[in-house]
């Protein structure tokens, strides 16, 4: 049995990894840092009995998603996550164009295409799909990443539902996190990034609710209550509250 995790080198990803390592799962572990990705692969592979892969990759560029997945052909991947993701942060109009093409790059097209070929490939298993809380509301200052993570979630709840009335045996499961204490902020460019769930804990929660069927996994009773308030909430009230959830981030910059 093998897992495939991408973003594998930071964060949620890594910590998946090794989880999946400590079930007897061999590894195929995606990013772009080499360095970190051998180092989580010798670390798990001196820890469990099983084999741990890189494939050094950079998602944002189709071809390097097309040579990710070749990489797993023929072996039997029971398990993808599908977690490479970043953030920009900023009022829209000011945030660095480059970078937030970068962003739908790899959170959008990237992610799409990764889940539409391995959905494709894999005969069985399960297949997680990184999402965030940030795809049920509007998130100002945080404009495209919400966007991004909403197209994400419609997505994988959607074509996972198409899979299980076709018969499939591969389960789609559609994680969206909250606040959760990664490198995700220092590469968003976030000066004053909130606290959040450890990435071990959320790790831990996703993995545990996928195997279990779970199709929408929300890990946190506050994340749980807060989308519940978003559905009966006015979005005059809702976009306020999130302008100054983000600005916090920001500190002086934004509030």
């Amino acid at each position: 049995m093998v897992a495939v995790v991408t973003g594998a080198s930071d964060g949620i990803g890594m910590e998946m990894a090794k989880i999946l390592g400590g079930l007897g799962f061999d590894l195929v572990l995606a990013a772009r840092r080499e360095k970190e990705l051998t180092q989580l692969a010798y670390a798990i592979e001196k820890k469990f009995p099983v084999k741990a892969e890189i494939c050094v990759c950079d998602l944002t560029d189709e071809e390097e998603c097309v040579r990710l997945h070749e990489f797993c052909e023929g072996k039997d991947v029971q398990v993808f996550i599908n977690n490479a993701g970043r953030g920009v942060i900023g009022e829209f109009t000011k945030t660095d164009e480059a970078a937030e093409l970068a962003m739908l790059k790899l959170n959008v097209v990237s992610a799409h295409l990764l889940f539409k070929r391995f959905a494709s490939s894999m005969e069985s298993g399960f297949i997680l799909n990184v999402a965030s809380m940030a795809a049920f509301q509007e998130t100002p200052l945080m404009s495209a990443y919400g966007a991004t993570k909403a197209y994400m979630y419609h997505l994988s709840s959607s074509a996972g539902y198409e899979m299980k009335k076709s018969g499939s045996g591969v389960r789609v499961a559609t994680l969206c996190p909250g606040s959760v204490s990664t490198g995700f902020d220092r590469a968003a460019g976030v000066p004053h990034p909130l606290r959040g769930m450890s990435a071990r804990e959320c790790a831990e929660i996703a993995l545990y609710q996928m195997f279990r069927g779970k199709d929408l996994i929300i890990p946190g009773w506050k994340e749980k209550a807060a989308r519940a308030a978003v559905r009966l909430i006015p979005r005059k009230i809702v976009l306020p509250i999130e302008y100054r959830i983000q600005g916090k981030k920001l500190g002086d910059r934004a509030l």
